[in-house]
């Protein structure tokens, strides 16, 4: 009997694998496929296995080993599933881009810092996203690979350090992008009307079209400004739904914030030639003042942040709220002399609170959208501010068949800062006031799509009160399946006293190819 089983179970196997791909079902966008309907599997082979059948204590035993090896083939069958469901809802893309900046930077001799100024840059990303699971859980990632010609802009995983901390690799703070990082890993749990999310996960925390004061809680890779990278934060994320509406409870276990340009880059060395003259401090070395720009932050209780966010949509009228306890994504400045009577900086990251709100609303072809948040620091180790953006935009789509356009589209806002309180601590001297964009300014972006793949993107932005701003301009060709071409001029320009000054040199064009697979 144990030999006529053996030699039947590949064919049976085989049976049910041919069942499976005779459906010729594409799983990609089936998570919540119906699971696979055994009943008439068990049907279908309710056959005698064995002519020369023995007794009905025989036939038992045989029937339970076959049940028994039908849920082991139903059980490998589901672990497949999920597994080839990952590979099937692989998709991704490859981005090249070529830089080209016309000007050099002035080195100031003052200063042991040579400015990185290439003319001309290279840069590789690979981003590659999946999923996987069921209606009741779900596994998903986000992982980009990068490759650059930049100096100090790229770096391994663990970086060969004699005071490297496991901490330092989960915050991530330094000045460079790891040659390959996980943007997002985590998994789901949905429930009636709940869910909950637990691992490296993006936050977004906005209605805004261009400008958000309030969407500040995901870590940013700001390496280069004008590309700016949204990254994942470790948390717990329970949400909870009634109608529509939503409320979210969010904890932060550790303090991990974003990557800035480096230092001595071309986004950051006027300003630091700046900063550093405003403090009369002359550092021995780069090394030295990367010290201050990377503050260690310990994992503990008290460092834990936490974030409730509220999301509600009426007819016509899209509004959200939050509210944040935790540390700030500012640093501020203590500053001391040493015995020997020089100044002596230690940098850090303090405790706030803050408290954020918007909306977004449509009539027609018009819309509205504002969002603020204001921010109290405890102790007032940094200052307390309202940061506020407001906007209406203007769509048209429908043209006629003549018409060589497809839609057009024009986006005005204005951004500003009030300040309600300074900075005032005893041991804090330096707040995080210069690190604060869009205190006075106003953004202008039109988009034009033309029938044939091609669009047009125009942005300028223009401080109203220290004159200088931003204008770039953008087109983009989608004709070819799965592949884009963009050609980008990024313009700066300001007067002495304006804080675009220090981007007066980063002219530049980019050649951007991408291919989606």
């Amino acid at each position: 009997m144990k030999y006529i089983l053996l030699l039947l179970f590949p064919l049976m196997t085989l049976t049910i694998y041919a069942q499976d791909n005779d459906d010729e079902k594409d799983f990609t966008m089936e998570l919540f496929a119906d699971p696979i309907d055994e009943s008439k599997e068990e049907e279908e082979s309710d056959l005698p296995m064995d002519i020369f059948a023995e007794p009905e204590q025989e036939a038992s035993r045989e029937e339970e080993s076959e049940e028994k090896e039908e849920q082991e083939l139903s059980e490998i069958q589901k672990k497949t599933s999920y597994l080839s469901l990952l590979f099937r809802n692989l998709h991704g893309n490859i981005d090249s881009r070529y830089f080209g900046y016309f000007s050099t930077l002035e080195k100031n001799d003052s200063f042991n810092l040579d400015p990185q100024d290439r003319h001309h840059i290279f840069e590789l990303h690979n981003e590659l996203n999946s999923y996987t699971g069921n209606d009741i859980w779900r596994l998903n990632f986000n992982l980009h690979f990068n490759l650059g010609s930049t100096p100090n802009d790229y770096h391994s995983v663990f970086q060969e350090s004699e005071d490297f901390q496991f901490k330092d690799f989960l915050q991530d703070r330094d000045s460079e992008r790891r040659y390959f990082s996980v943007q997002e890993l985590y998994g789901s749990l949905f429930m009636k009307k709940m869910d909950l999310h637990i691992g490296k996960k993006i936050i977004s925390n906005s209605l805004s079209k261009m400008y958000s004061p309030a969407d500040i809680y995901s870590a940013y890779d700001s390496v280069d400004p004008y590309n700016i990278i949204k990254r994942g934060r470790y948390l717990l994320e329970w949400n909870l739904f009634f109608g529509d509406s939503s409320l979210s409870i969010i904890i932060l276990p550790l303090y991990q914030w974003g990557k800035n340009p480096d230092i001595i880059s071309r986004w950051r060395y006027y300003s630091t030639i700046d900063q550093l003259t405003d403090m009369g401090w002359i550092p021995a070395d780069k090394a030295e003042l990367e010290v201050i720009e990377n503050p260690s932050v310990d994992i503990k209780l008290a460092n834990i942040s936490y974030l409730l966010k509220f999301k509600s949509s009426l007819p016509g009228v899209d509004l959200f709220g939050g509210a944040f306890y935790g540390l700030n994504n500012n640093q501020v400045f203590q500053l001391s002399l040493n015995q020997l009577f020089q100044l002596e900086i230690e940098s850090s990251v303090v405790p706030v609170i803050n408290g954020s709100a918007g909306f977004s609303a449509n009539t027609g072809p018009w819309g509205f959208h504002g969002e603020a948040l204001y921010n109290h620091t405890l102790e007032s180790k940094d200052d307390d501010y309202l940061r506020y953006v407001g906007g209406l935009s203007f769509k048209i789509d429908g043209f006629s068949g003549r018409s060589p356009f497809e839609q057009i589209e024009w986006i005005l806002e204005y951004a500003g800062e009030w300040l309600s309180s300074e900075q005032s601590h005893i041991d804090y001297q330096v707040s995080s006031k210069n690190q604060r964009s869009f205190k006075n300014d106003f953004l202008l972006s039109s988009r034009i799509s033309f029938k044939k793949d091609l669009e047009l993107a125009l942005f300028g932005q223009v401080n109203w009160k220290n004159p200088g701003g931003t204008f770039i301009a953008e087109t983009n060709y989608k004709g070819i399946e799965n592949w884009e071409f963009s050609l980008t001029g990024q313009f700066f320009f300001a007067e002495s006293d304006s804080s675009a000054y220090t981007l007066r040199d980063n002219n530049r064009m980019i050649a951007n190819v991408k291919f989606y697979y």
